[in-house]
Order: C-alpha cells, then sequence, then structure tokens
C-alpha cells in the first residue's frame, strides 16, 4: 500500500470516528409537516421571557396560533407546545394575539380548550373576550338531549366550568353575556333534575360580588421529625390574605403532600400516598389557613397508607427528610379558592439509629397488616 492510500485509510477511519462520536440534535417537532410551521416551533423553542417583545417572537407566536386555529396545523402530539405558546401569547398582552387566542378557545379538541381557560385563570390580565369565548364555546357543545347522562355531564361541568372564571374575573355589573348564557342553559333543560342541580350553583357565580383572587405567592413549609416515622409538618402562609388547600384526609388532598429521604449513598427515596384508597368521608373539602398564619398536620408514615419508592431496609443509614406540598390547577381548585403550587421544606437530619427504629416499626405494622389487622388510620 502506497503513501497516498495510507493517508486515505487514515483520514477516512479519523471522519468516521468524528462521524460516531456526533450527536444530531433531537428534533422535538419531526411530526410537524409543514416546513414554515415546523422552523418557527423550533425558533420558539429557545424563546426567553425577556425574547416576548421581539417583533420576529411576536410573528412567529401569532403565525403558529393562527395555523391551528384554523386547523391547518393539526393538534396531535404538540399540545404541550400549542399550550406553551398560548402562555407566551397571553403574557404578551398584545390586542394582535385576541383573535388567534379567541378562535383556540372555541377549538375542536378540548385539551386546546382547557389550556386557554387554563392560561387566563393565571394570567395577570386576562382578556374579556377570550374569557366570554370560552362561555360561547361551551354553550354550542351543550347536548341537545340527555340521551347519552356521561356525555351530557362532561359538557355541563365545562359550562359551569367557563362560567366560573369568566365570572371570577369579570364586574357584577358586567356580567350580562353570562347571565343571558345561564338563562338559555336553564330554560333549555327545564326538567326539574338538571335544573334543581344547576339553578343555585350558577346563579350564586353570577351573584359573586368581587372577582376571584388566588395568591400565587408560595406557603412556607416545616418538617418535625421527632417522633419518627411520626411526622409533624407546619403549612405557614405569609401572605396578606387567607389560603386554602385541600384537606388530606379526602380524595381532593390524599396525595398533596409527599417526604423525600435523601440517604447519605446520595439516593432519594419518595414516600407518598398510595394511590386507590376508599373514603368513608369524602369530598371537596379544604382547610383554610389565616394570613400570616400556620396549620399543622401530623401524619404517620408507618400507618399501612405510605407507599415508598424503595425496600425499607435500604433505608438503614443516616438521611436528610424534606415535605413537598405540590396542588395542581384544577377546575375543582379554582372554583374552591384553593392555593395551587409547589413548595418544599428544608432538610431535618435523621440520623441511622432513628431511621432503623422507624424501620424496625414499619415492619411490625406490615406484620399485623398481613395478619388481616386494619391500618391504624381507619381505626
Amino acid at each position: 500500500m502506497n503513501i497516498r492510500s495510507l493517508c486515505a485509510l487514515f483520514f477516512g477511519m479519523l471522519a468516521c470516528g468524528r462521524a460516531q462520536d456526533y450527536t444530531p440534535p433531537v428534533d422535538t417537532f419531526k411530526q410537524v409537516k409543514n416546513v414554515e410551521v415546523h422552523d418557527a416551533l423550533v425558533r420558539l423553542e429557545v424563546v426567553r421571557e425577556g425574547d416576548l417583545a421581539r417583533a420576529e417572537v411576536r410573528g412567529d407566536v401569532r403565525m403558529v396560533l393562527a395555523r391551528v386555529a384554523d386547523g391547518t396545523q393539526p393538534v396531535d402530539g404538540q399540545v404541550y407546545w400549542i399550550r406553551k405558546l398560548i402562555e407566551m401569547a397571553t403574557a404578551m398582552g398584545d390586542a394582535a394575539m385576541v383573535p388567534s387566542l379567541v378562535a383556540l378557545a372555541g377549538h375542536e379538541d378540548k385539551s386546546i380548550r382547557d389550556s386557554v381557560a387554563a392560561v387566563q385563570r393565571l394570567a395577570r390580565e386576562p382578556s374579556p373576550e377570550v374569557l366570554l369565548a370560552l362561555v360561547k364555546a361551551a354553550e354550542a357543545r351543550l347536548p341537545k338531549d340527555l340521551a347519552d347522562k356521561q356525555a351530557a355531564q362532561l359538557r355541563f361541568l365545562e359550562f359551569t366550568s367557563r362560567i366560573t372564571t369568566f365570572c371570577a374575573f369579570t364586574a357584577v355589573e358586567k356580567r350580562g353575556a353570562a347571565r343571558e348564557a345561564v338563562e338559555r342553559f336553564l330554560k333549555r333543560y327545564d326538567d326539574g333534575t338538571v335544573r334543581d342541580f344547576y339553578e343555585q350553583r350558577l346563579h350564586e357565580k353570577l351573584a359573586q360580588e368581587f372577582p376571584l383572587r388566588v395568591t400565587k405567592e408560595p406557603l412556607e413549609l416545616r418538617v418535625d421529625a421527632a417522633q419518627w416515622p411520626g411526622v409533624s409538618v407546619v403549612v405557614r402562609n405569609p401572605t396578606a390574605d387567607k389560603v386554602r388547600i385541600w384537606e388530606p384526609g379526602t380524595s381532593w388532598g390524599w396525595r398533596e403532600f409527599a417526604f423525600t429521604l435523601t440517604l447519605a449513598n446520595g439516593e432519594k427515596v419518595t414516600i407518598q400516598h398510595a394511590a386507590g384508597r376508599s373514603f368513608k368521608r369524602n369530598g371537596p373539602f379544604f382547610d383554610e389557613i389565616g394570613a400570616e398564619r400556620e396549620r399543622t398536620y401530623e401524619f404517620d408514615l408507618s400507618d399501612g397508607w405510605w407507599q415508598l419508592s424503595a425496600k425499607l431496609d435500604a433505608l438503614g443509614q443516616d438521611a436528610a427528610l424534606t415535605v413537598q406540598l405540590n396542588i395542581e390547577e384544577t377546575d375543582a381548585s379554582f372554583e374552591k379558592s384553593i392555593h395551587a403550587g409547589k413548595c418544599e421544606s428544608k432538610a431535618v437530619v435523621l440520623k441511622k439509629g432513628t431511621v432503623l427504629s422507624g424501620i424496625r416499626m414499619w415492619h411490625e405494622r406490615r406484620s399485623e397488616a398481613a395478619d388481616g389487622g386494619t391500618p391504624r388510620a381507619e381505626k
């Protein structure tokens, strides 16, 4: 083999090695067939909050949302990013974005309508036009009859949710359009059952005097594990307004509290209420915490209702314990003025001996349950 061949072989191998080391960027939007929409989404993927004032960013957002609104851009697989663009358009406060948001409020895909409603609820200045469009879209989708009761119930829930959102951000004297929609609804289903259930609820929303506001400031948490595996959690409201959180003993608040053990070896173990429990007393009940006040919750992590992301015996070492409170924004939380958001406490240290005593208690309780005993929370 001559020198020229050897050089060609060497550089060919080098190029091959480089090609193997190179990882092409992931195309998040490869399913988007329209080149113009695809390229706009790629550009918007890296946009920061400070970029929202740029004309080219506004143009990209407006163009993509208009395509989604008129149906030329399918929703499939892109709901997350459409929600992000709706958030951008709303945060811009640009009147030019309103027509697209109004159109999206009436989109055939309920996930898009829900995204518009959720973003409006969190906006500093919700758009009256968009709020009204959500009401009109929900009314337009009300069923002609009650033959399919389950489907009808879902439509009724959407309608009442949109009325609630509209009234929450609209002064009483400006709720005429919502009042008319409610009266048409009650007249349409004047069969007694539907009217009896919804009439009082809807009229209460229409009569609510003050716009509903829920503080977005985070709550403060403290955790005390002196009686481990018994744990005390203090929830403090540092704001000037009262706040509400779901009662932990209901299905609404059952999994809002969770604990994390960070072990000495760096492993993180999550402790959370097990799903699937039935409740003797259940409903959208909440606890109210006054301004600059606090409330204490006592938990027994060995009562049989908590699940761990690791085996018990793996916990036999020093650990740091934190508690998290995570309440998702939902129609129910909005309607009940529940504080939605996430917060976490500072860590408290548990020595190995303390952790081991807790493990022994856990084992004892599990043995009781295996022998036909009842979890202590039911006793």
